[in-house]
């Protein structure tokens, strides 16, 4: 057995090997893989990808995105309080995913899901506003709700 390089790709860290007969596999944390073997690789950033060793190489399979322990697939949209988020892959990581807004979201006094731009009267403390709407986000929160003048008559 011969070791002939270690390779280095985003969080994955596999050592190729050639065997005797010219077939190469991947070795990860003290684990050989034949070609087209698939393995989930153990990651704190992503443990949602796996991983197939592809003639002493590897490439990703079924890519996804992690969150709470749920793992969403590349462009698979999904919500989060009220704001909707989408995986997508990195552009600067080629194997790494991430979430991004799509849609901001927050709760009205009824804690019924308003989105950015929706338009609604609120009734706060027997005063109501009319012309309220959800603006704002931080990740993983959601908007906050912004109210105009308080509706007379």
């Amino acid at each position: 057995m011969q070791v002939s390089n270690l390779c280095i790709l985003g969080i994955f860290a596999i050592q190729l090997i050639t065997v005797a007969d010219g077939q190469r596999t991947c070795y990860y944390l003290g684990v050989t893989y034949k070609h087209g073997d698939v393995y989930r690789p153990m990651s704190a950033v992503n443990n949602c990808s796996d991983a197939i060793c592809d003639n002493g190489g590897f490439r990703p399979a079924n890519p996804g995105c992690n969150l709470d322990g749920k793992c969403y697939k590349v462009g698979e949209q999904f919500q989060v309080k009220c704001s909707i988020l989408v995986c997508v892959q990195n552009k600067e990581a080629k194997y790494s995913y991430s979430k991004e807004t799509v849609t901001i979201g927050c709760r009205d006094s009824n804690n019924q899901c308003r989105f950015a731009g929706d338009s609604f009267r609120e009734t706060v403390t027997d005063a109501t506003f009319k012309e309220c709407k959800c603006v704002g986000s931080v990740y993983y929160h959601d908007g906050t709700v912004e109210c105009g003048d308080i509706q007379t008559g």
